[in-house]
């Protein structure tokens, strides 16, 4: 029937249908893929040139669904939508196509998934002969459905996850169920693993799949019934101690999940405020009991190793969107660092101090406890109001809170110390411990300031013994002792201060005449935890306003300061460096100022005009050099000298050397600026650097001379200046030393003979350079440098005295071995001043020179002469008889001077008597006959 249809098509010329039953002859009879590929390039290129194609194609849409029916197996099926997905057949849409592209990926998708195609496809015939059906894929179709329920259970089932959101996404389905069935899998798979028994882990598994849960935007309720589903025993209201929960939950989960489920049901709001605050009293009730379990299982933690569905990140309890639950993290873990909020160190309402509330509080022991721990940290980051809220919603009160609202009610004022509540007086005559102070906020001299304001001073003092007596919540104690010692300083009520932005308390306190200024403002910026990054910025602000006002003469109206007036008088151009770094350690990163001051010190350069005031990026520039040096910040430092550079150009060209002195001496660092002495010399501008009252006089009178002697070894009058005026005569003398050890090593290499006028004027010259050197060292009590001048001169004179004599010898410019040669072979006289020149660089032996000199040589002179110089000791003896009892080769001759040596020149008796013994020198011992034998008899024994 096929051969006869393609001879049919085939008689009519230009039929389309030639080529497309080509391909179905060549798919279904003999599956040759490229032949099909051929044939259907064929089809659709004869479609696109035949005027009337539409016949052909509705014709081939129909045959092509007959062979999805027919394909006898999926294997052929699957490459039969290959080759159609693969061309653009079926893409002019003029008839109701199925998808072939849609169709191919999916089947592909499902064959890797083992599922068979037969249950992923329902393919059934459609005949609808109509009187408006004019083409045969109207009369005749094949609906192609896929079962996209089905499938999707079965990959489920199977736990093809992955290939299940693919399929889903290509089907339009949603993924909640797919992450659901997911996360049910996953939970059951690692509760079966050994890993599982670790909290942590359990822990790091919630957050992942909450965060899963958001990406994928599960179903809220769907999520929460998760999460709650996970709780295997409800929140019972009875102590830890009698909960009791299954070995793969603990109270920290219950904690976790029941915040996670309640997240997800506020996302609807489909709680009442009732069951809301029930639902809050749970969540907290089970982190009261983490705390008590984390107590009790203190050091007994165990690491865990990383797992599949583990990231880096260790898990937080997720902030609820509530006002009450958004403080639950903050209580878990380390202690946050976020600003506090002055306005939560004030009550509105006139309460007692000792909260009341309805019944008695619930809590077991060691549940009051945790949570008195729990309110502590609440109060340690300034959160009043939580605290009392949840001081309310357990009936429960708490010593730390009761200090603090009795603090806050005295600051205000609405509470005197003639009427404090009895919980406040048993508290302060409690066995109570007293915490860790933490620094009051106020300082010796502050509290004597305040002697004048009795009742303040009062004040301040009970809050004080509140402050000491509290555990956990000295921090919010401090906070609210500086804001009352603020409001006293400024002369404004307790709630005018706490209402008072932090920063803008902060100007008013700075600029105020108060001595104790610094002082409490640090303590203000401490106990607030203001930004370091704002504090840097606020500072370099202050700085900047302080010098446009003094540098470009900017007045300011003191009958109504503003707060950016008032910046102005916080820094002053006058400071010095110690000075500014009392206002500068307001900013806990010295680094940070300093970068925020050299950005504004840059900023001129940008766009440099003739209006800008060179004054105030000098000065900026020296300030952040002084941050930078306060906070060892090697960095900051490199890019100060880079931008001092670029400024210096600057100054030059405007000839302003008394700024380029002032960049100069106010950074100090001469050796990386010393360009800028180069510019001034250059300028005859000298004088500007000897002038009395200049900053870091002592390390600029150093650099100078090191300049001067480097690069200006000549001009001795700017050297001669800069000694008297800074009174450098140890440096003159380092100068002249210097010069003449420099000329002394020019005469290396040069033959020393005394024909040479030059080199005898040169040794004169050094000569006279190091006596003058050494007479300025002793005059300043230089004594080790004057003797080391002296010891060079009398070396060269030594060779000027040489140098008469024919064949001369050279002392100078020795090198160790030379030396050590020149003081064995020449006379003792010669030897010792060669040797005291050289001690520093050669060790003389002096013991080798002597039995050279005296045992071997028979030299007794260069002994007397030894002995002049040098104190002979019993060990220089035993010395010269050791190396005389190892010398192998020792002569008679030598045997007769070392029998001297002994004899005449050691008067050591026992000593002489053993080494005599020791030497074998019997006439030595016979000798010594006529002491009394009882006392050699007593040396023969030492």
């Amino acid at each position: 029937m096929l051969r006869a249809t393609t001879r049919a098509c085939s008689s009519v010329q230009g039929n389309p249908l030639t080529s497309f039953i080509k391909f179905y002859e060549a798919f279904i009879l003999h599956f040759d893929i490229d032949e099909c590929k051929q044939h259907l390039r064929d089809f659709e290129s004869s479609l696109q040139k035949s005027p009337n194609s539409g016949f052909a194609e509705s014709l081939s849409v129909v045959m092509v669904q007959h062979m999805l029916v027919v394909c006898p197996s999926s294997f052929e099926r699957i490459h039969l939508l290959e080759l159609l997905a693969n061309s653009s057949y079926g893409e002019r849409g003029n008839f109701n196509a199925p998808n072939y592209k849609e169709l191919y990926k999916i089947s592909s998708l499902l064959q890797s998934a083992n599922v068979p195609l037969d249950v992923a496809f329902s393919i059934r015939p459609h005949f609808s002969p109509t009187p408006e059906a004019t083409s045969p894929a109207q009369v005749y179709a094949m609906r192609v459905r896929v079962e996209s329920e089905q499938v999707l259970a079965l990959l489920l089932n199977r736990g093809k996850f992955g290939v299940a959101r693919e399929f889903a996404s290509l089907v339009g389905l949603t993924l909640g169920e797919i992450t659901l069935r997911e996360a049910e899998h996953n939970l059951n798979e690692a509760s079966k693993s050994s890993y599982w028994r670790y909290e942590q882990a359990r822990l790091n598994f919630w957050h992942q799949w909450n965060k899963r849960f958001q990406h994928e935007k599960v179903e809220p309720h769907l999520a929460a019934e998760f999460f709650e589903s996970a709780i295997h025993l409800p929140i019972e209201e009875e102590s830890t101690a009698g909960l009791s929960l299954t070995p793969s939950t603990t109270t920290t989960e219950h904690t976790v999940l029941l915040a996670l489920a309640l997240k997800w049901k506020q996302v609807k709001n489909t709680l009442s405020p009732e069951e809301l605050k029930e639902f809050e009293r749970k969540i907290w009730l089970c982190h009261i009991r983490a705390t008590v379990e984390a107590e009790a299982k203190m050091g007994k933690r165990t690491s865990v190793s990383p797992l599949p569905f583990l990231e880096e990140d260790n898990l937080s309890v997720p902030i609820v969107e509530t006002p009450l639950l958004s403080t639950l993290s903050l209580t878990g873990g380390s202690q946050v660092n976020q600003p506090c909020t002055l306005t939560e160190l004030i009550l509105l309402e006139n309460i007692p101090v000792a909260v009341e509330h309805e019944g008695r509080s619930s809590l077991s022991e060691k549940e009051a406890i945790a949570f008195n721990l729990l309110l502590g940290k609440l109060l340690n980051l300034g959160l009043v109001t939580r605290a009392r809220e949840l001081a309310a919603l357990f009936g429960h009160n708490s010593p730390d809170l009761t200090i603090v609202l009795c603090c806050i009610q005295l600051a205000q004022g609405k509470l005197t110390l003639d009427k404090l509540t009895d919980d406040v007086l048993n508290l302060m005559h409690s066995n109570r411990p007293i915490g860790l102070h933490q620094g009051s906020g106020v300082s010796p001299a502050a509290l004597d300031q305040d002697r004048d304001q009795k009742p303040s001073a009062d004040v301040i003092k009970m809050i004080q013994k509140l402050l000491e007596r509290a555990h956990y919540a000295q921090p919010c104690c401090n906070c609210v002792l500086v804001c009352f010692r603020i409001a006293l300083i400024l002369k404004k009520s307790y709630k005018e201060v706490v209402y008072t932005e932090p920063f803008e308390l902060l100007t008013l306190l700075l600029s105020s005449k108060y001595t104790e200024k610094y002082f409490i403002a640090k303590q203000l910026v401490s106990s607030v935890n203001l930004e370091t990054k704002k504090v840097a910025e606020y500072l370099a602000d202050c700085v900047r306003a302080s010098l446009r006002s003094h540098f470009e003469g900017a007045e300011t109206d003191m009958s109504k300061p503003s707060t950016e007036a008032l910046k102005s008088y916080i820094y002053s151009a006058d400071m010095d460096s110690s000075r500014f770094m009392e206002l500068a350690t307001l900013c806990s990163d010295h680094s940070l100022l300093g970068y925020q001051l050299l950005s504004m010190a840059k900023e001129p350069l940008k766009d440099f005009g003739a209006q800008c005031n060179l004054n105030i990026p000098v000065e900026m520039l020296i300030r952040s050099h002084d941050c930078f040096g306060y906070g060892c910040c090697v960095d900051g430092i490199s890019e100060v000298l880079i931008i001092a550079k670029q400024w210096t150009d600057i100054l030059l060209s405007k000839e302003n050397f008394k700024l380029m002195v002032r960049l100069l001496t106010g950074i100090g660092r001469f050796n990386e600026l010393s360009y800028i002495v180069g510019h001034i010399l250059k300028h005859d501008q000298f004088e500007l650097l000897v002038q009395r009252g200049v900053v870091k006089e002592a390390q600029l009178k150093g650099s100078l001379m090191t300049y001067l002697r480097k690069h200006c070894r000549n001009d001795t009058e700017k050297m001669q200046m800069v000694a008297l005026k800074f009174g450098m005569f140890r440096e003159l003398a380092r100068s002249s030393e210097e010069f003449a050890m420099k000329n002394v090593k020019k005469l290396k290499g040069k033959p020393l003979v005394s024909t040479n006028g030059e080199i005898k004027k040169t040794l004169e010259s050094v000569y006279d350079e190091l006596c003058v050197a050494g007479k300025t060292y002793s005059q300043e009590n230089y004594v080790s440098s004057a003797e080391r001048c002296y010891s060079q001169a009398r070396l060269v004179a030594l060779q000027l005295s040489l140098l008469k004599e024919s064949g001369s010898k050279e002392v100078i410019n020795l090198e160790p071995k030379a030396v050590s040669k020149f003081v064995e072979e020449q006379p003792f006289i010669e030897a010792l001043v060669v040797a005291d020149a050289y001690k520093d660089k050669v060790h003389i032996d002096w013991v080798n020179t002597l039995y050279k000199k005296i045992v071997i040589n028979g030299d007794f002179r260069y002994f007397q002469e030894f002995k002049m110089a040098f104190s002979v000791s019993s060990a220089l003896f035993q010395d010269l008889a050791s190396r005389f009892q190892h010398d192998k080769d020792k002569t008679v001759e030598a045997t007769n001077n070392m029998r001297k040596l002994l004899a005449v020149h050691l008067k050591n008796l026992s000593l002489k008597h053993k080494l005599a013994t020791e030497l074998g020198l019997s006439d030595i011992l016979q000798s010594m006959s006529s002491y009394d034998s009882g006392y050699l008899s007593d040396l023969a024994k030492l």
